[in-house]
């Protein structure tokens, strides 16, 4: 339907569509008066507390920029497809979390499928740590994993944030610490990251999963797990954090 201009007048303006406008008045919060279709002085005196609260000009007059606002999704609206959204973008990640679990640990992982050991050594820090993630790999292939994948701790995070578009470039452990609102253990709801801080900066991070349970690349020896939030000690993990992404 095609709206009309509308503004209080003499006789009053009437009809269907100031009846909707008083009706989209009412669901923003305005007291705009019964719904009756009569352009009166309570109606536009919510237009205009209406036009105020948006950033329009407060003029009572319903005109296209303020037609456009009336019709716009209300803040509970809003919120409630920010809330599904954020909730469906959880399970999701929570769904690659766990597909990754029993993949490998590499230093700098995101995710590459390894097809050869030697490109283990070369991404990997020492000789030593090269063979240890190679013998996993090993092992791996030998109970009939494939592909194998190859993560580090925040790789495994930014696999799923880059290929979602959540973020344009890599983050390390440190780097995902700074980007969260801080929380308390208390606190945590699935999807929340978990860190390791030695006294002086975060080294290490994971994915709170619920049930007291948390998905991380741990390490060379063990790849993807997941495991009880104290399986190695209360004091295993000492800082958390939401990222606003997965925030809702």
């Amino acid at each position: 339907m095609a709206q009309r201009l509308l503004k209080i007048a003499s006789p009053m303006l009437y009809g269907a569509d100031v009846r909707q406008a008083q009706e989209r008045l009412h669901a923003f919060g305005f007291d705009a008066g019964r719904a009756d279709g009569i352009y009166g002085p309570q109606t536009l005196a919510a237009v205009k507390a209406f036009q105020r609260r948006y950033g329009l000009t407060a003029d009572g007059i319903v005109g296209p920029l303020t037609w456009a606002a009336l019709l716009a999704p209300t803040p509970t609206q809003t919120q409630a497809r920010e809330d599904a959204q954020s909730g469906a973008l959880k399970e999701d990640f929570l769904r690659f979390l766990k597909a990754q679990l029993g993949h490998i640990y590499v230093w700098g992982g995101q995710g590459e499928t390894v097809a050869d050991p030697a490109w283990i050594y070369r991404k990997e820090t020492t000789a030593y740590n090269g063979a240890r993630a190679a013998a996993l790999y090993k092992k791996r292939r030998e109970e009939g994993l494939d592909p194998i994948r190859a993560y580090d701790c925040s790789g495994l995070i930014m696999r799923f944030l880059e290929d979602r578009s959540l973020v344009s470039y890599d983050h390390s452990s440190r780097a995902l610490f700074a980007k969260c609102s801080l929380l308390s253990r208390a606190q945590l709801q699935p999807c929340d990251l978990v860190f390791r801080h030695n006294g002086v900066q975060i080294y290490h991070v994971g994915v709170y999963a619920g049930d007291g349970q948390v998905i991380e690349a741990k390490g060379r020896d063990d790849g993807v797990v997941m495991r009880d939030i104290d399986a190695s000690g209360t004091r295993y993990w000492n800082r958390y954090g939401r990222l606003s992404y997965l925030e809702g």
